[in-house]
């Protein structure tokens, strides 16, 4: 008898915070904070500072886990990317394929500055759902977009084969409808996300600053890695697009959660 195939979710649920960098808060600048550490040291010198608390692991409960169908009726806030607050969800695991971990090499090999054809060892796994419980409807902020480019993704048709290669088409349709967000259309959604086109407007927003350089030479580079000249001729005439503003960080390194919703979850790039 064949041996049953399951799913694979993440086995180390700790709560990581994104790669990227926080602005410090106005309060807590080095002269404020020099201030309450004179003041400090002149009314307790003994008091030692109290231990930064480890890494919250998720431990799962031995109830049955919430009903996808009660996720679905939440409304995401208005403005998720305000200072979400990082963590594995409550009561959520991410497939194993999209967990972030800062201590090891990501599970996917995959950079979204190419098309790519065998990122996933074991395609099958690409219909798996991209967490659990499943979700119907997931938003993903990235913290090198502006915030109005935050990416919303809803499950696809499904089909009865995993797609060989990732595409940056629309899913074809399905007479069987859509249950739950898969890897593949986590990574689809990226995908076809980062591809866009820049308006003028958007471009022109970055000015004179070193940023625009910088998006200039991702544009470049980006560009010249496709060695068919006719290709390469067409990819320049698109012009820029969302992916040059990484400036070059396109290597997935998987998904962290947030406070802000089960829904929203928040993508690392190296």
């Amino acid at each position: 008898m064949p041996a049953q195939k399951r799913v694979h979710f993440a086995d180390n649920c700790v709560t990581y915070a994104p790669q990227s960098p926080r602005t410090p808060s106005p309060s807590h600048s080095d002269s404020s904070l020099h201030s309450q550490s004179s003041a400090s040291s002149s009314s307790s010198s003994s008091t030692a500072d109290p231990p930064t608390p480890p890494p919250v692991e998720y431990i799962p409960s031995p109830y049955p886990r919430t009903s996808p169908s009660l996720l679905s009726d939440y409304s995401p806030p208005k403005n998720p990317t305000a200072n979400p607050v990082h963590m594995v969800p409550p009561h959520m695991n991410v497939h194993y394929l999209l967990a972030y971990s800062p201590f090891t090499e990501p599970a996917l090999g995959y950079d979204f500055s190419t098309l790519p054809t065998d990122a996933v060892p074991r395609p099958h796994e690409l219909l798996e759902p991209a967490t659990n419980p499943p979700l119907h409807h997931m938003v993903v902020i990235c913290p090198l977009l502006p915030s109005r480019w935050q990416i919303d993704i809803t499950a696809a048709p499904r089909r009865s084969s995993p797609p060989l290669v990732l595409s940056s088409s629309p899913p074809p349709s399905s007479s069987s409808s859509a249950s739950y967000i898969t890897v593949a259309d986590v990574l689809t959604a990226l995908y076809r996300n980062l591809r866009l086109s820049v308006t003028r407007e958007e471009y022109n927003s970055l000015g004179d600053s070193p940023e625009r350089e910088h998006v200039n030479q991702a544009y470049f580079s980006r560009c010249e890695r496709i060695f068919d000249p006719v290709r390469q001729g067409e990819e320049k005439n698109k012009g820029v697009k969302r992916i040059d503003f990484l400036k070059n960080r396109c290597r997935f390194l998987g998904l962290s959660g947030t406070l802000a919703s089960t829904e929203i979850w928040e993508v690392n790039l190296a």
